[in-house]
């Protein structure tokens, strides 16, 4: 495995510049000097770990090759999916959006990496790094799409979510194309998944979409109350469950639709008062 030529040449020059032999840049970089000599020789793969110390000792910030040695080195290798997931977590650090889009999209030419993608896609969604996760969502979502799995249905969960924020174009274009997955779900995010759907449609004030999704919730709710009840009488083995239990939204969504009515005449008394003035 030859490592990257563009580090491997700036490794070469600044040894030379400053007058240090292979063991001696081995000792300020703190790698094994036998690494060193397999770098430069390029008889050794070089790990993110390594990479990122060598960039330092040359005086650059962290991330400073990434981009070479996703061209240079994976591009022309079988990616291991071991060796990627650091890049994969620095790069979301460091904001690094098209350098994940290049790692993504050569892993997933091997359907096999998809479980791991997804557990590191789940990671970066919990640390609120949103973009990043989206991109692993998206592609797994695309490997998945013929399949029509509960997976794909979560991944699009989860864009809904992470694509929440100040632009409410963005927020209902987001909702609307997370419509046709929440019936793929399990029981339990399905509850979950309705109540951020109702939430987001409340926000834009689209009163009728909260109507309808709001009785599906409630609806739902109401199914997963008699089978908690049965499975309790049963005392069978507890399944997976909502974050809250399905009473909570099956009165959240008797909520909702007062809110909706409320909302809907304060609306007509408004047309009203217009309609006088003119």
């Amino acid at each position: 495995m030859e490592p990257t030529t563009t580090i491997r040449t700036e490794l070469e020059n600044f040894m030379k510049q400053n007058g240090l032999n292979i063991t001696q840049f081995g000792l300020v970089a703190d790698i094994n000097p036998g690494t060193i000599s397999g770098i430069v020789t390029g008889n050794r793969a070089l790990s993110i770990h390594q990479l990122d110390r060598i960039t330092a000792t040359l005086g650059h910030s962290k991330g400073h090759f990434y981009k070479n040695y996703i061209e240079e080195f994976l591009s022309s290798t079988t990616p291991n999916i071991r060796r990627v997931r650091p890049l994969l977590y620095n790069c979301a650090e460091l904001d690094m959006l098209d350098c994940i889009e290049q790692v993504v999209s050569l892993l997933m030419e091997k359907l096999t990496y998809a479980d791991a993608l997804f557990t590191i896609a789940e990671d970066f969604f919990l640390q609120g790094k949103f973009a990043a996760s989206i991109i692993l969502y998206e592609s797994i979502a695309v490997g998945e799409k013929k399949q029509h799995s509960e997976r794909l249905a979560l991944c699009q969960y989860r864009i809904f979510m992470a694509k929440q924020g100040d632009d409410q174009e963005i927020n209902y274009q987001a909702a609307i194309h997370f419509e046709d997955y929440v019936e793929r779900l399990d029981d339990a995010d399905q509850l979950d998944a309705l109540k951020d759907l109702v939430n987001t449609y409340r926000s834009l004030r689209k009163w009728g979409k909260v109507n309808i999704f709001a009785k599906i919730m409630g609806d739902k709710a109401a199914i997963q109350c008699e089978i908690n009840q049965q499975i309790k009488l049963k005392r069978r083995k507890k399944k997976k469950t909502s974050v809250n239990p399905p009473f909570v939204y099956w009165a959240y969504s008797y909520l909702l639709h007062a809110g909706v009515c409320e909302a809907q005449k304060r609306l007509q008394s408004s047309i009203g008062v217009y309609v006088h003035l003119r």
